[in-house]
């Protein structure tokens, strides 16, 4: 509480929304300002191929999405806010494709933020001995006061049906990097985690008859908090 002028002023309590899906904000009654923090889907891991002898084949991870904030006074507000989630990218399928982008999130116009791009998928290679799947882009922010991207995928690598990793997802600002799939000779991608974080590259070793799919990206999140 204090005092301005003659004017006592005791601030309400402020109230918390989270979105995990599209929706509608509704303007509080007495709202003096709202603080908006959106993140976009996590880019698609990439796939990996079947192998032969000496072959290796290792997507890279999707990127996280991009980050916006920003606090948007009470006379700049309408009464109700389209709330957009972007949907994290698809795995890429085998090792035909790379993942998919994620999508973008938003709240209106206020704060606009990108999603990571896929990481690429993994060819069956015998040589050069050491091949590298390049992991995904972070999505950008887009539009608010404060633009952060998200990390970018990590890239999968492979070497002469020896070595085999897939790579690990990018971070997004809401958390750390989805951990690249390492264990046993094939696997699929893992996928992104928490919200806007890229998906894993898949893997496969020396002599594997099953292509592999990339994991898929998380989806964003919006954060609207109201101060009144």
């Amino acid at each position: 509480m204090f005092q301005a002028g003659n004017v006592i002023y005791a601030p309400g309590e402020p109230t918390f929304e989270v979105f995990t899906s599209s929706g509608t904000w509704t303007r509080p009654d007495g709202v003096r300002s709202v603080w908006v923090r959106v993140v976009g889907g996590g880019g698609g891991g990439g796939g990996a191929e079947i192998t032969g002898a000496g072959e290796s084949a290792c997507g890279g991870g999707g990127g996280g999405g991009g980050y916006a904030e920003s606090i948007v006074p009470a006379d700049k507000l309408t009464a109700t806010v389209t709330v957009t989630i972007g949907a994290g990218g698809a795995g890429g399928v085998g090792g035909v494709s790379p993942g998919s982008a994620g999508g973008n999130t938003s709240f209106g116009s206020f704060a606009v933020a990108g999603g990571g791009r896929g990481g690429n998928n993994g060819p069956d290679i015998a040589s050069p001995p050491i091949h590298i799947s390049p992991g995904g882009l972070g999505g950008e922010g887009l539009t608010g006061d404060v633009l952060v991207a998200g990390g970018p995928g990590y890239p999968g690598i492979g070497a002469d049906g020896t070595i085999w990793q897939g790579g690990r997802g990018g971070a997004s600002v809401f958390g750390g990097e989805q951990r690249e799939t390492a264990s046993g000779i094939t696997g699929a991608g893992g996928a992104g985690t928490p919200r806007g974080g890229g998906g894993t590259g898949a893997f496969n070793a020396q002599n594997q008859a099953a292509a592999q799919d990339g994991g898929a990206g998380a989806a964003g999140l919006v954060v609207v908090v109201a101060f009144l």
